[in-house]
């Protein structure tokens, strides 16, 4: 029997090979941009039980903030939190049954930047938003996504 993946996962392509196997692309959704995002959360039904969002790429050098194609996820960039706070405001998370917003990219939770955005991006939406505290390689993914048995490298950004 096929048992639905506990997230959604939307990749920036250009850590799709990298992360994950050939057989386990068919459970990703690519997204070059914060537009492709709402586009393709707009066209899911919604989850009979409870499920993590999980953005997937690269972090910056440095500040390690997730990109999702070309678009740095900082909630200091107006463009950014206009999109999270649109996002928010028309409650297609609480309709798709999101619970939490993951954002799996090397050691998100690991800088002030990283951090901030993750405390003001769960004040914007209302729910837990985890970041990760090490470098992720292909190992921490499963054909299904992100592996919990790797969820002690994820930290709770209003806890920090």
């Amino acid at each position: 029997m096929f048992t639905a993946p506990a997230s959604v996962n939307i990749i920036s392509p250009d850590v799709e090979a990298v992360l994950f196997k050939p057989s386990a692309r068919h459970y990703l959704r690519r997204a070059d941009d914060l537009h492709a995002v709402q586009r393709i959360l707009s066209s899911l039904p919604p989850a009979k039980t409870p499920i993590n969002l999980d953005l997937i790429g690269h972090s910056t050098n440095g500040h390690h903030l997730l990109r999702i194609g070309n678009t740095v996820i900082n909630m200091l960039d107006p463009a950014v939190a206009d999109f999270f706070r649109h996002l928010a405001d028309s409650d297609l998370l609480e309709h798709l049954n999101v619970t939490a917003v993951r954002l799996l990219g090397c050691s998100t939770a690991t800088t002030p930047s990283g951090r901030r955005t993750m405390r003001m991006l769960s004040a914007e939406l209302g729910l837990p938003v985890y970041g990760t505290t090490k470098m992720l390689l292909r190992g921490h993914f499963t054909t299904q996504g992100y592996n919990q048995h790797f969820s002690h490298l994820l930290s709770d950004g209003a806890l920090i």
